[in-house]
Parts: structure tokens; C-alpha cells; sequence
């Protein structure tokens, strides 16, 4: 798992997508849920190699590569 620490370096996640981690928030909460919904999670925001848009990935399902 990543944390914080390991923003700026390049990761992959559990579908093998990499790039580089643009930032690990462990208290994310998606805010397309309804507010009584709403469960922080740890994410990580990863900025694809293909320069597609960023993804938002679960932090367990993240590794440096």
C-alpha cells in the first residue's frame, strides 16, 4: 500500500494501469454519494501515462513500481 510519502513516484495499480501519483488522500469521500452514504476511504490519484484523465483508486490496490 502507498501513502503519502510516495506522491510524485511512479505506481501501478491491481489492473496493471501506471502513471505517476499525483496526490493520497485516506479520508476520501466520494461526493457522488448521498451525505448519510458517505464512508472515508484512502485513495490514491494517479495521472496516467496515456495522459488520459486522472484515475481515483482504492490505496490498497496501489504498489510502486
Amino acid at each position: 500500500m502507498i501513502g503519502a510519502a510516495d506522491v510524485g513516484q511512479r505506481v501501478v495499480d491491481s489492473w496493471g494501469r501506471s502513471g505517476v501519483l499525483a496526490a493520497y488522500d485516506p479520508v476520501w469521500e466520494n461526493p457522488a454519494d448521498k451525505p448519510a452514504n458517505r464512508r472515508p476511504v484512502a485513495v490514491a490519484f494517479i495521472r496516467p501515462d496515456t495522459g488520459s484523465r486522472e484515475l481515483i483508486v482504492h490505496a490498497g490496490e496501489v504498489r510502486q513500481e
